[in-house]
C-alpha cells in the first residue's frame, strides 16, 4: 500500500516531465546534434588503413552519441521511476538511444572502410559466396550453407556487390536484434519496465558478432527471435506457435552449428527444470499422466532439432575431424595452453593483463554479475507467484554453459570456449533488467531523498557503464590491445596484382597479411591449388623481425634463394600506433624505411597502401 501511495504520488512529481519544455529542448538538441555528427563524419572518409576508428572520428561525432546515450537513459530511468506504463511518451527517447546504437554500429561504413576484416573469417565466407554464385553449388566442405545461399541469391536477384553486402547484412541483422529482445523480453517478464529496461541494454553493443561477416555471428543475432518462439510456443500450447518454432529449429543446423548446440542445450535443460519441479511441487505418479502435455510441447521441439541436427552435421567430415579434436592425440595444444602461452606472451612485453580484461570484457563481466545477485530476488519471486519462473528457469542454461566454458578450455577445439559468452550475457540480459527494475521501485519506499537519489544515481551510472564498455570495445584498437580490422583497397588491390603476376616457386614474406584468406577471398579453389597457397593452419607470418637490419646491412644474405616481401600500409603503423611497447621486439618505423635503400631488394609493386619487393638471390 504505501509503494503504491508513493508510485502515484510520484505519478503526479514526474509523470508531465516528458512535455516538460526543458525535456523537449534537450531532446530536440540531441537529434539535431547526432544529425551534424553524422554530416561531419560522413564528410571524413578513411584515406588510408586507421590504426584506431575512435581517434579518427570526429569529436563531434563521440559528444553527439554520448550526450544522446545519457539523455535517453536519464529518460528511461525518470520514466521506470515514475511508475508510468504509457511506452509512447518513451519513445523519442528510445528512438534517440537506437539511432546512437545504429550510428556507432555503421561508423566503419559511414567512414567509408573499403572492406572489414579480410584477414579473418569474413575473407574466406566471401570466397564462398563467389564461388557458389560462379558454380551454382556450395563448396562440399562447408556445414553451413545457408549463409552463402542467401547471399548468392541476393548478389544474382538485386546485383549488389558483395564488397558493400559484405558490410551492410551483419549491420541489419544487429538493428533487428534489439526488436527481437524485445520480443523475448515481452515473453519471459511480467512487467513492462523491466522489458524496456532489457530492451535498453541490447542496445549497449557489449554482446559483439556485430559487424563481422559469419554464419555464426548472423546465427547468433537472429537468436532472440527463436528463442520468442520457443517460450511463447512453451506459453500457449498451440499447433501454430510449435509448427513456427520447429521451422526455426530446422533452420538452425544448416545456418551454425554451434547456436544449434546452445538451443538444444535451452530446451534440455527447460524440460528436466520442469520435470524437476512438477516433481517436488506433485505427487510422483501424476507428473507423466497430469502433465504429459506440457512436457511434449519441451520434448517434441528437442526430438526434432536433435534429429536433424544429428543427421545433417554427422554427413560431413567436419564432424568426424571436430569429435578427434575434441577427444584429442595428447600433443595438440588444448585451449587452456594456448590461453596461457597467449598470457605469459602478453606480460613478457608489458601488458597488464588485469587491465586487458577489463577493456575488452568489462561491461560484460558487470552484466552477468547484475543477473547473478539478481538470483536470490527471483528466487523470492517465485516463492510468491509463477510470474518469473521463465526468468529464474534462464539460470539453468547460464550455469551450465558458463560450466560448459570452463570445461572446454581443457580440450583442443577448432574455436575459443568463450565464443559461447554470447549465449550467457543474451540470456544474463533478463535477469538483469530485473535486478535495474526491482532497485528503481525499491528507491520509491526509501525514506529521504538522498537515498532515494543514490539508487537512483547508482542505476544510472550502471547502464551508462554498460554503454561505455560497449561502445569502447566494438572495434579493434589499441585501447584493447588488437589492430583495426580495417580493410583498404590498396591492400586488397595490391594481394590481387601479387596473385595473378607471382611465380610459384617463389616463397613469400609476410607480417599479418594472410595468404590463405586473400588466396579464398580473390582465388578460386582450383588456383588456389595451382598457386600453391599454404592452408590456414600453416599460413603464419614469417618476416624476420626488423627484417635482420640489427645484425646484416641487406635481409637478401639472410636467404640463399629468392623471395617476395609484401608490406601493407597495416604493418607500417602496427607497431607505432597499436604495439607501441613491442616495436624494439619486432619492427620500428625506420625498420620500414630501410627497405626503400635495401641494395638486395627489388621493388616490383606499389600502390601507395601495399608494396611489393624481391629479395635478390646473392648467390648468382
Amino acid at each position: 500500500m504505501e509503494a503504491g501511495l508513493t508510485g502515484c504520488c510520484m505519478n503526479r512529481t514526474y509523470g508531465g516531465f516528458h512535455t516538460h519544455p526543458l525535456y523537449l529542448v534537450i531532446l530536440i538538441v540531441a537529434y539535431f546534434l547526432l544529425a551534424v555528427a553524422l554530416l561531419v563524419t560522413s564528410n571524413s572518409s578513411a584515406t588510408g588503413y586507421e590504426a584506431s576508428i575512435y581517434r579518427s572520428t570526429p569529436t563531434i561525432f563521440w559528444i553527439a552519441v554520448a550526450f544522446s546515450t545519457v539523455c535517453g537513459i536519464v529518460s528511461f530511468i525518470v520514466h521506470v521511476y515514475s511508475g508510468d506504463n504509457r511506452t509512447r511518451k518513451l519513445l523519442p527517447a528510445f528512438l534517440l538511444i537506437f539511432l546512437s546504437y545504429a550510428v556507432c554500429l555503421s561508423l566503419f561504413i559511414i567512414r567509408g572502410y573499403y572492406m572489414w576484416c579480410m584477414g579473418g573469417d569474413p575473407a574466406t565466407h566471401i570466397g564462398w559466396i563467389k564461388e557458389t554464385i560462379c558454380t551454382g553449388y556450395v563448396p562440399d566442405s562447408v556445414i553451413y550453407p545457408i549463409t552463402h545461399i542467401y547471399f548468392s541469391e541476393i548478389v544474382q536477384i538485386t546485383g549488389l556487390d558483395l564488397v558493400l553486402l559484405h558490410k551492410v547484412v551483419p549491420l541489419i541483422f544487429a538493428l533487428l536484434m534489439v526488436p527481437f529482445m524485445y520480443l523475448f523480453a515481452c515473453m519471459v517478464l511480467p512487467q513492462k519496465a523491466e522489458i524496456l529496461l532489457a530492451t535498453l541494454i541490447s542496445c549497449t553493443m557489449i554482446y559483439g558478432w556485430y559487424t563481422d561477416l559469419t554464419p555464426n555471428g548472423l546465427a547468433n543475432l537472429f537468436l532472440p527471435l527463436v528463442l520468442y518462439l520457443l517460450f511463447k510456443s512453451l506459453n500457449s500450447y498451440t499447433i501454430s506457435w510449435g509448427f513456427l518454432l520447429c521451422i526455426a529449429l530446422l533452420f538452425y543446423p544448416v545456418f551454425h552449428p554451434i547456436p544449434t548446440i546452445f538451443l538444444g542445450l535451452v530446451l534440455l535443460i527447460l524440460l528436466i527444470l520442469y520435470i524437476t519441479f512438477q516433481f517436488f511441487k506433485k505427487k510422483h505418479s501424476t507428473i507423466l499422466t497430469g502433465y504429459m502435455g506440457e512436457i511434449k510441447s519441451y520434448l517434441l521441439p528437442l526430438l526434432v532439432l536433435g534429429i536433424w541436427f544429428i543427421f545433417w552435421i554427422s554427413s560431413f567430415r567436419a564432424w568426424d575431424v571436430t569429435i578427434q579434436n575434441i577427444l584429442g592425440d595428447g600433443a595438440s595444444p588444448t585451449s587452456l595452453s594456448k590461453l596461457t602461452a597467449q598470457i605469459e606472451l602478453a606480460q613478457g612485453y608489458g601488458y597488464n593483463i588485469l587491465e586487458q580484461i577489463v577493456r575488452q570484457m568489462g561491461g560484460q563481466i558487470v552484466l552477468v554479475f547484475l543477473a547473478l545477485v539478481s538470483l536470490p530476488l527471483l528466487w523470492q519471486q517465485i516463492q510468491k507467484n509463477n510470474r518469473y519462473r521463465y526468468v529464474f528457469s534462464l539460470y539453468g542454461p547460464i550455469f551450465v554453459l558458463g560450466t560448459l566454458i570452463a570445461i572446454l578450455y581443457v580440450f583442443y577445439l577448432p574455436f575459443g570456449p568463450l565464443r559461447l559468452m554470447f549465449y550467457v550475457l543474451v540470456l544474463s540480459t533478463v535477469p538483469a533488467s530485473f535486478l535495474l527494475c526491482w532497485a528503481l521501485k525499491k528507491s520509491w519506499v526509501c525514506k529521504g531523498a538522498l537515498t532515494a537519489g543514490s539508487i537512483l544515481f547508482l542505476t544510472g551510472i550502471v547502464l551508462v557503464g554498460l554503454f561505455l564498455g560497449g561502445i569502447t570495445s566494438l572495434y579493434p584498437s589499441p585501447y584493447v590491445a588488437t589492430a583495426n580490422y580495417h580493410t583498404t583497397q590498396a591492400e586488397v588491390e595490391g594481394m590481387d596484382h601479387l596473385f595473378v603476376h607471382m611465380s610459384i616457386d617463389v616463397p613469400i614474406l609476410r607480417i599479418s597479411i594472410p595468404l590463405s584468406r586473400y588466396g579464398e577471398l580473390l582465388l578460386t579453389s582450383e588456383e588456389i591449388k595451382i598457386k600453391k597457397i599454404p592452408p590456414l593452419y600453416l599460413d603464419s607470418p614469417n618476416a624476420p623481425y626488423h627484417f635482420g637490419y640489427d645484425n646484416v646491412s641487406t635481409i637478401s644474405i639472410l636467404y640463399s634463394t629468392e623471395y617476395y616481401l609484401i608490406i601493407s600500409e597495416k604493418d607500417r603503423n602496427m607497431y607505432v600506433d597499436t604495439f607501441p611497447d613491442m616495436a624494439p621486439y619486432r619492427w620500428w618505423p625506420q625498420d620500414f624505411e630501410r627497405l626503400n635503400h635495401d641494395p638486395g631488394l627489388n621493388l616490383l609493386y606499389v600502390n601507395g597502401g601495399f608494396g611489393l619487393w624481391m629479395l635478390r638471390d646473392e648467390s648468382t
